[in-house]
């Protein structure tokens, strides 16, 4: 397995768009997934590449975990299929950042079919960031007897870093509070990201008043699909 990664070092500039697409910022998740794009393109070899994403099921329209968004982006630009491999997770808000293992060791399912057509194929998996190493090992072994090789493409790795993953997800927030919120979600092609929705959950009563109209409807209703 290889990594390629865009950045191994974070300044607050970074920190700010990183946040802003993990929170799912059209402008910045079209930016990072044509760099990340780019940077497959210089690396990609022969015509058996697959893209790979690891995702709850059942797989969901109306929002999404934003490396998502980047391999579905990226699959258009490169003209790549993907090829989805689901596992069952409940979120919990009060244990979310601390149960890493539980939700990241356990590898997603391939069908079976899938492992069929795709078998001896290059995969491709897109990451936002990799910290410590867990999501990439299950991958690792979801494929174990499929793919020809795996090669990860990261906006981050920050494997070798002291940094801590809440802080950097939710920079945006914690810079902007609700008003970055309602900027970035004011986008007529904005999908709720999980990130998004984790933060929704947290906010007071009179912040959740400020979002209004149809956009209320779909955050609402993303979130109550999120958790349940």
């Amino acid at each position: 397995m290889k990594i390629y990664s865009l950045y191994t070092e974070v300044n607050n500039e970074l920190k700010y768009e990183y946040s802003l697409q993990k929170y799912g910022d059209v402008v910045a998740l079209k930016t990072f997934s044509n760099s990340l794009a780019q940077l497959i393109h210089t690396h990609i070899k022969g015509n058996k590449n697959v893209l790979y994403v690891g995702v709850k099921y059942p797989y969901s329209n109306i929002y999404k975990k934003n490396f998502i968004i980047l391999t579905e982006n990226i699959s258009k630009i490169l003209g790549l299929p993907v090829v989805y491999a689901y596992y069952k997770y409940k979120y919990d808000p009060k244990n979310f950042y601390d149960n890493q293992k539980e939700r990241k060791v356990n590898p997603p399912i391939l069908e079976e079919y899938d492992k069929r057509i795709y078998k001896n194929w290059n995969f491709i998996v897109i990451e936002d960031s990799i910290v410590t190493g867990n999501t990439i090992n299950a991958i690792d072994k979801s494929l174990d007897g499929v793919s020809k090789s795996i090669d990860v493409y990261t906006i981050l790795d920050l494997s070798k870093k002291n940094i801590i993953e809440q802080d950097l997800n939710e920079y945006l927030f914690k810079k902007e509070g609700i008003n970055g919120l309602l900027k970035i979600s004011s986008d007529k092609s904005f999908i709720p990201t999980t990130q998004f929705l984790r933060t929704y959950g947290t906010l007071s009563s009179s912040d959740k008043e400020l979002i209004t109209g149809n956009l209320k409807k779909i955050i609402e209703a993303a979130y109550l699909e999120y958790t349940t």
